[in-house]
């Protein structure tokens, strides 16, 4: 894989038209702020939770990718799964700045980056960045579809509730 070839699939599960379906921005493009805490049964994490854990992590791989050796994150830490709350539309929008940040930032950062760079070791890691960066598309793949069956779940939740009056 190129530079420019993950660049490429990075882009199109965050904003494109991936084989897999939708794309994240066209998954919660939709989500209304006044769901995105909701934590139906059975449920552990809400969208807002998930999305913050997403961003998280691309903040890890911006760390690598700049080669900041101290920087790592502990699972289930605070750092892993951050709490939050969304008290407004403003609070949601501020994330998914966040996540189009953190979209704009790897990408222009791998740009800077020859092909090479994939066969060497992650800094501070014992792994490749190859590995590194294809685990970031896997991981808002996993993610994706958590937060589109929470999504689907809500809905669901919803029609039962309206139908139900």
């Amino acid at each position: 894989m190129t530079i420019e070839d993950f660049i490429h699939d990075f882009n199109e599960i965050y904003k494109g038209d991936p084989w897999l379906g939708v794309s994240i921005v066209k998954s919660i493009e939709n989500v209304s702020w006044k769901d995105v805490n909701i934590k139906p049964e059975g449920t552990k994490k809400s969208i807002a939770e998930m999305l913050l854990h997403v961003v998280n992590w691309r903040i890890f791989a911006i760390a690598k990718i700049k080669e900041h050796k101290g920087f790592n994150i502990v699972l289930n830490s605070e750092d892993d799964w951050t709490p939050i709350t969304i008290e407004s539309e403003s609070e949601w929008d501020s994330l998914l700045e966040r996540l189009e940040e953190t979209q704009t930032v790897i990408c222009n950062l791998l740009h800077a980056k020859s092909n090479y760079w994939f066969n060497e070791i992650t800094t501070g890691k014992p792994y490749t960045n190859a590995y590194m960066m294809r685990g970031v598309i896997q991981h808002d793949i996993y993610h994706l579809g958590q937060i589109n069956g929470l999504q689907n779940n809500l809905e669901f939740l919803k029609k039962q509730d309206s139908e139900s009056l």
